[in-house]
């Protein structure tokens, strides 16, 4: 396939998807700790095909920070947020009408959260235990990734136009 236009879209929409099911699989597996975390954040790993790199990079035991890393910030893997993202900047410079200011706030907003204080245990008196930092950055990028796709959706691919009822018709001015 030749790398035009509609090559471009499809891209875009594979790392939209790619980002939307990771910031998924982060929020079901880990924001919510677990007495069996190490199986968990192994399960995660291998969901996400990273576990091989994890493993590989870090040498160590699972750990959630350094699965974050992996997954959410580093820019050189394939599978993570941070990549999708630096991706979806690419394919952004051809267009016009791309949301490059939407997507630059969402990959700042991603730089800047801290791993350590994301992974923070909150316990409230009547709730179970959850990492709250990790779950409304999370929840932000689950947001803002669909409404970038929307906003793509209405800039290039949406044609038609609200029909228009003459006023008399819309009156009941006529029989």
């Amino acid at each position: 396939m030749t790398r035009g236009l509609g090559w471009q879209f499809l891209d875009i929409g594979r790392r939209l998807e790619r980002g939307i099911q990771i910031v998924a699989l982060l929020r079901h597996g880990l924001v919510e700790p677990a007495e069996n975390e190490p199986r968990r954040i192994g399960n995660v790993l291998e969901v996400a095909d990273s576990a091989m790199t994890y493993r590989s990079r870090y040498q160590t035991s699972l750990e959630v920070p350094l699965v974050l890393d992996l997954l959410l910030v580093d820019e050189a893997n394939p599978r993570s947020l941070a990549f999708q993202l630096d991706q979806l900047e690419g394919r952004f410079r051809g267009l016009p009408r791309a949301p490059r200011r939407d997507l630059n706030d969402l990959r700042e907003h991603l730089r800047s959260a801290p791993l350590d204080a994301l992974v923070e245990v909150s316990e409230a008196p009547d709730a179970p235990p959850r990492r709250a930092r990790l779950d409304a950055l999370l929840a932000t990028c689950a947001a803002a990734l669909p409404a970038l796709a929307d906003v793509l959706n209405h800039s290039y691919l949406v044609h038609a136009v609200a029909r228009r009822q003459r006023a008399a018709f819309a009156a009941g001015a006529l029989p």
